[in-house]
This record gives structure tokens, C-alpha cells and sequence, in this order.
């Protein structure tokens, strides 16, 4: 059971809500019995010469190509070798994705992509500047695909951080922390979204949202969507920015900000660390950790979607800093159609969500009859919101060992609502099976 949590009245209260107010989910299996568990045949295939992007998408299709001249029930195995890999944007196909998979595994055959599960030598694949605005893995109607044993990076962050050096009406001066990416990099412009603030402590080792903090602040558009680019201040070194807020007549000294504060920048930019269109089905992420890019989508329904022992979270310490936030995005999203294509059998189990830079988990759009089920799942440290299912999303359940920021996230058979950033709107349940 759960250690003793002491809770405010209206936290007790909402605890003992009766259980039949609750939206309840679907019926969900376990994910133990899906094709990637039954698998009769087992074939190794090992990289050739060195990871590259292209190496990869060669090979990657040549599996394919192996394992479709089996039988049904065959898993095939790429193993890919342990060490540390850079790799270059891919200029073939549609170029969304670094790794594509662009092509068909028919029946129940399944391709498995496996790092090294060396502990001393794990497989650790980083993209480099080249490939910023691309996906790390991008699909197509995926289906019958097992990633394992991997780790994914970005060279360059995707959001920045720095020291406030003036506050006035209408903007905020910063000075950047050294070797995080000038604003101009990251700056979405085109966007009339995804551009936010918030104040961060100057811990180097673990930055938390500081208490003083209000809430996400827009910056980069007025309030009639007019652009408000940022200003470098010492162009050409560009370590030192004007960051225009929405609310132009606003002096946001009145809301925290002080010169010597540390704030997050996020200017939301896609380059997701997996991007799947269409019905995936038959996915499998093992033993995977997202880092520096961490918002994973999956649109238009899915059907057994495995998350086990998957983290999303900081990459690589910035000149000796930990940053505030993994990446400009947030964790796994299923965004769905409104018709009538259900999301089914999703679980997440042994999960961690971690600074992920918007809301930790979100579901959209998910049709009647959709099953989602979070086990093991521990979120903490989100931009915006910890979990979200929007008034549109149906069948996602909790677990009594769901943590949120150190609270678990069911107390005494009730969704415990009154944790800060945590977003139901009566859509979550907590699981019944």
C-alpha cells in the first residue's frame, strides 16, 4: 500500500468519490499475448560496417524485404552494434525521419531493431545539426515493429535557458547560459503558437520550475497574433536576447520575473522522436530511452502499442548544466480521428515522463470503445500538464501505481484531482482490471 500522504480537505474529498461517477475504460488486455509474443521463427541479422543514416535505411529495408520472404510468426532481429553514433539528415524518401520505415512487413511477421544489451556498451544514436527539424523515426501506417534496447539523442537542444538581466513592460532581456542554442535557432516563426516562459531554479544538477513561477508566460505574438520576433542584443555573438511578450503593456516583474532569475525558453518546434501517420499497429518500444526530443505521436488510432520500460527525459549536461527541460515538445501523444477508428490494447507500463517540455502524456481525439492503460508510470516535471486526455478522449485508465510529482495519482479507488498541471476533465478511470 501507499505510504501515509497527507492531503488537503478537497483532496479527501475527491478521493472518496464513489466509483460510479468515474468514465470507466474498456476492458484492456495486457499486452502479453500480441503477435510480438508469438513468435515461432527467430532470425539474426547483424548491421554491416558502422551506423549511418544510410546504413541504416539500406538495411533496415533489406530486413524487411528478408523477413517478408518468410513464413507468418517469423520474427526477424536487426542487431545493431553497441557504441556512441552521430547521425546525418536522411535525403531519402519523404526525409521526415532519420530511421524510416517506409516499408510493408505483411502477416504477422515482425522486424525487431535491437541495440546492444551490453550494459557497458549500450547503443547511444545522436543526431547531429543537420538533422535538427527531422524525426528521429518516422512511419508511415506502421505495423509489426519492435524498437529495443536503444537510446536517442539530439547535439543541439531544442529549447533554451538563461539569466534575466532586465524586465520592462512589454519584454524580458536574457543572457544566455553557455552553450545553449541562440533564440534565433529555435524560434518557430510561422507559428502562432508553442512559444512559452517559465522560471526555473539555478540548480546545475537538477533545475526544477521555480515556486514563485505562475504558470507558462506567451512570448514571440501579440494578443492579435501579430509576430513579436526576438532581438539579439550583441549580434553577432548572440548570447544576449530581447524576448517579447504577448501581453505588450505587461511588466512581468508583477508575475516573478526579477533580474538574476533563471528562465526556460520554448519555441515548439516537431522533430519528434517518433512520428507515426496513419493506423500503427503491433508497435513495441522495450527498454528505450528519448532524450533532447522526447514528444512521440501516433495519429489516426492504433492497435497494440506496447510502452515497456521506455524513459523520456533531460539528455547530456549543457557545459556542466543540466537542462530545465528535455525537449521544445512534450512525451507520448495519441492523437486520433473523430470517427470511428478506436485506439485499442495501449499500454504503458514501466514508464517515466520526465521534463518532457509540454504536457508529459496526452491523449486526443480518441474514438468510443479505446483502451489505454498506464501502469508503472511516474511523470514529473512537465511544462505544462502531467497527463491530459482532452473532453474528446475516451478509455484512458490509471493504475495505483501511476506517480505524479511524487503523489500517487489514484487514492482509495478515486482519481486524486487535486494535483497541480494534472488535466482529466473526466476522461481518466482508474482500471478496473
Amino acid at each position: 500500500m501507499f505510504k501515509k500522504i497527507k492531503f488537503v480537505p478537497m483532496a479527501v474529498a475527491l478521493s472518496l468519490l464513489p466509483l460510479p461517477t468515474l468514465v470507466q475504460a474498456t476492458p484492456l488486455k495486457n499486452n502479453e499475448n500480441t503477435l510480438n509474443n508469438a513468435q515461432s521463427n527467430i532470425i539474426n541479422m547483424y548491421l554491416k560496417d558502422s551506423i549511418t543514416t544510410n546504413n541504416l535505411y539500406d538495411q533496415i529495408n533489406n530486413a524487411i524485404t528478408t523477413l517478408n520472404k518468410e513464413s507468418d510468426n517469423t520474427k526477424l532481429i536487426l542487431h545493431l552494434p553497441g557504441g556512441t553514433y552521430y547521425l546525418d539528415k536522411n535525403s531519402h524518401g519523404s526525409k521526415q525521419g532519420i530511421i524510416q520505415i517506409g516499408s510493408a512487413i505483411n502477416g504477422t511477421r515482425i522486424l525487431e531493431i535491437q541495440g546492444s544489451t551490453n550494459k557497458r556498451n549500450p547503443t547511444k544514436l545522436y543526431a547531429n545539426e543537420s538533422a535538427y527539424w527531422q524525426s528521429f523515426i518516422f512511419g508511415s501506417y506502421p505495423k509489426n515493429i519492435t524498437f529495443s534496447y536503444l537510446s536517442f539523442y539530439r547535439t543541439e537542444k531544442t529549447m533554451s535557458e538563461g539569466i534575466i538581466t532586465n524586465v520592462a513592460k512589454g519584454y524580458i532581456d536574457i543572457k544566455l547560459l553557455d552553450g545553449f542554442p541562440e533564440i534565433g535557432r529555435i524560434y518557430n516563426q510561422g507559428m502562432t503558437s508553442g512559444r512559452y516562459l517559465r522560471l526555473i531554479s539555478n540548480d546545475i544538477n537538477n533545475p526544477t520550475i521555480l515556486s514563485v513561477d505562475k504558470g507558462q508566460e506567451p512570448w514571440g505574438m501579440d494578443k492579435q497574433d501579430n509576430p513579436l520576433p526576438p532581438e539579439a542584443l550583441d549580434a553577432p555573438q548572440n548570447r544576449n536576447w530581447r524576448i517579447y511578450t504577448k501581453n505588450t503593456q505587461a511588466d512581468l516583474s508583477r508575475v516573478g520575473y526579477k533580474i538574476g532569475l533563471w528562465v526556460a525558453v520554448k519555441s515548439k518546434s516537431y522533430n519528434y522522436a517518433y512520428n507515426f501517420q496513419g493506423f500503427s499497429s503491433n508497435i513495441t518500444f522495450n527498454n528505450i530511452g528519448f532524450f533532447d526530443s522526447t514528444m512521440g505521436q501516433m495519429h489516426g488510432g492504433a492497435k497494440n502499442i506496447t510502452l515497456n520500460h521506455v524513459k523520456f527525459g533531460r539528455g547530456d549536461r549543457v557545459n556542466g548544466v543540466v537542462p530545465a527541460f528535455a525537449s521544445s515538445a512534450g512525451g507520448p501523444q495519441f492523437m486520433g480521428y473523430t470517427d470511428s477508428s478506436p485506439y485499442t490494447n495501449i499500454l504503458l507500463d514501466y514508464v517515466w515522463l520526465e521534463y518532457t517540455g509540454d504536457d508529459n502524456f496526452s491523449a486526443q481525439h480518441a474514438s468510443q470503445g479505446s483502451s489505454f492503460k498506464l501502469d508503472h508510470v511516474t511523470s514529473k516535471g512537465a511544462f505544462a500538464r502531467l497527463l491530459l486526455a482532452t473532453y474528446d478522449a475516451y478509455g484512458v485508465c490509471l493504475t495505483d501505481n501511476v506517480i505524479l510529482d511524487n503523489q500517487p495519482a489514484v487514492v482509495h479507488g478515486a482519481i486524486n484531482q487535486d494535483i497541480e498541471h494534472f488535466e482529466f476533465k473526466k476522461q481518466f478511470s482508474v482500471c478496473q482490471y
